[in-house]
């Protein structure tokens, strides 16, 4: 496995936290692949397509940014890849309002795809921070 593929599945994660702290749906679907699985407390739900997790983190961000969320930034990351392919990626999420308080740290786990256009999200799930996968 190339060192540069390693390097894309690291900052993969990164990227996508940017698009968060742009507040921007359109940029958040993008690290998505198509289906993808969200696994939450409720269970599981598929979304068919980019345009499906668009619609869903437009009608998701504005709650967050009434409630003062300005940005994220990780606290913890590990990236693990399994394949020349698949990786997983576990840490921790710190979510911020504009004077740098803390909202609220996070738990998060994505299963990571890398298809012709780069790596895509095929499985997210949230959880509480001590949950986060210690990816060695």
């Amino acid at each position: 496995m190339a060192d540069t593929d390693i390097a894309a599945a690291r900052a993969m994660p990164h990227a996508y936290e940017e698009a968060w702290s742009a507040h921007d749906a359109r940029a958040i679907a993008g690290f998505y692949h198509e289906p993808s699985m969200r696994v939450g407390q409720a269970g599981p739900h598929v979304r068919a397509t980019r345009a499906m997790q668009e619609t869903f983190f437009a009608g998701f961000l504005p709650g967050l940014v009434t409630h003062g969320y300005a940005c994220s930034r990780w606290e913890t990351l590990a990236v693990k890849r399994v394949d020349a392919n698949t990786a997983f990626a576990s840490g921790v999420v710190v979510r911020y309002r504009a004077d740098d308080s803390v909202i609220q740290h996070q738990g998060v786990t994505y299963g990571l795809w890398r298809g012709d256009d780069g790596w895509r999200i095929f499985l997210s799930s949230t959880h509480p921070p001590e949950a986060a996968l210690p990816l060695h």
